[in-house]
């Protein structure tokens, strides 16, 4: 009797370290879980982080101007893509490979129309 005695003692010692060990276990695991969750927030937020800047590069890299006139309208030129989105009457018209000094002359043209006509139409045209 006292050998299955000691044999039930050492038994509960046995599943009582193994508790603590699976106890433990699970605390690592919570601690991994929250690391986890955080580095996964801190990526979400540099991705937010990288898409409000380049938005805001965006911006700031495109010019426009609107001209008050019946044919030319709102003008947009974004200098690293070379393009100019150009709205003539109700419709908005793509320009391709127009280079910066184009769009600034244009932008500073008397008549507009006359420019559009004369250096960008049927010449740059996407």
């Amino acid at each position: 009797m006292c050998a299955a005695l000691l044999g039930a003692i050492r038994d509960t010692v046995k599943m009582a370290e193994l508790q603590k060990r699976v106890d433990a276990i699970d605390n690592e695991l919570s601690i991994l879980e929250k690391k986890a969750q955080t580095q996964f927030a801190m990526k979400q937020k540099s991705q937010f982080e990288v898409k409000k800047e380049l938005l805001e590069e965006e911006i700031k890299r495109e010019e426009e101007f609107t001209h008050a006139s019946s044919f030319v309208g709102t003008v947009v030129y974004t200098p690293e893509l070379q393009s100019m989105e150009i709205t003539l009457g109700s419709r908005v018209y793509p320009y391709c490979g127009v280079p910066q000094r184009l769009f600034d002359g244009f932008k500073g043209a008397g008549s507009k129309g006359a420019f559009f006509n004369r250096a960008i139409k049927g010449i740059y045209e996407c």
